[in-house]
């Protein structure tokens, strides 16, 4: 059955062309309707039950307006829709269930002893899937992904956690270009320190959460996909500009960063123990939704 699917995913990847389809069309609107309030409920939950209590006074004085908010898409991010406005976090649904998606596909994968790297082929396939071939499928369509996959036990224990390790580290990710007073148009070194410093704070909140980020081993390499490169640019005017349409620019030195920031910060992720104790004073009142 994967042969099958890995084969098709070969002819696709054979294709070319010059008009991209959108990745908004993964899904359809009723299924992002159905799911939209379960993950705007949990992905609260979790920021005003969790995490607020384990940041310090200074950054939950510097968050006291924070507010989160879900769209249906976000049509020019998409499969990565997730942005900071201001004070307020806006997330897409699709983005969402497109990581609930490669969370399911990777722990099947992987519990029946196939290799992720389909993963790595199926974001080649999805970048560049033209508009002539129609709607794409989405990850667990295309990967042959059985319907029952998380009936199993062990595949939806491996998944849940994957994809909760996701969504918290979007997240952060979005809730520290809050704390920072970050501006989308910048020049793309500043966008690069502004996405560093962003991932900083959200693997620092996890550790104090006692929660390893390994769902960035999925993430990171799927968003790799979507990124241009300096080779595609005319010049460097235009490699700016190219950089400026993505809202997170995923670069080896933010990979780097990342790594040396894991490894160097003293982070002692314990999965499966208490949180660790939240520092600075007693918490205040967590932050409201939209």
């Amino acid at each position: 059955m994967i042969a099958r699917c890995i084969a098709a995913l070969a002819l696709a990847l054979a294709g070319g062309g010059m008009a991209l389809a959108q990745p908004a069309s993964l899904y359809p609107d009723a299924l992002l309707a159905a799911r939209q309030p379960g993950y705007l409920s949990g992905l609260q939950g979790n920021l005003s039950d969790v995490v607020w209590q384990h940041l310090s006074a200074e950054e939950r004085a510097a968050l006291s307006g924070l507010r989160l908010r879900l769209e249906p898409r976000l049509a020019e991010d998409e499969p990565f829709g997730f942005r900071a406005q201001g004070a307020e976090v806006v997330l897409s649904t699709a983005s969402l269930v497109f990581l609930d998606d490669l969370a399911a596909a990777a722990a099947w994968l992987s519990v029946n002893g196939y290799e992720l790297s389909t993963l790595t082929d199926y974001m080649v396939m999805l970048r560049r899937w033209t508009a002539a071939d129609g709607p794409p499928p989405a990850p667990r369509t295309a990967l042959c992904i059985p319907p029952d996959a998380l009936d199993a036990p062990r595949v939806a224990e491996r998944a849940q956690q994957m994809f909760d390790e996701l969504a918290m580290f979007v997240l952060l990710h979005e809730v520290g270009h809050v704390l920072h007073r970050d501006r989308p148009d910048v020049a793309p070194a500043q966008s690069r320190d502004q996405e560093e410093a962003a991932d900083r704070f959200a693997l620092d909140v996890l550790a104090r959460l006692n929660v390893a980020p390994l769902g960035l081993a999925v993430l990171f390499p799927a968003m790799a996909y979507f990124q241009e490169i300096p080779a595609a640019a005319a010049s460097d005017t235009a490699w700016g500009e190219m950089v400026a349409r993505h809202t997170h620019p995923l670069s080896p030195a933010r990979l780097r960063a990342a790594a040396l920031h894991l490894a160097g910060g003293g982070h002692g992720f314990a999965p499966g123990g208490p949180p660790g104790s939240p520092p600075g004073s007693p918490p205040g009142s967590p932050p409201g939704s939209a």
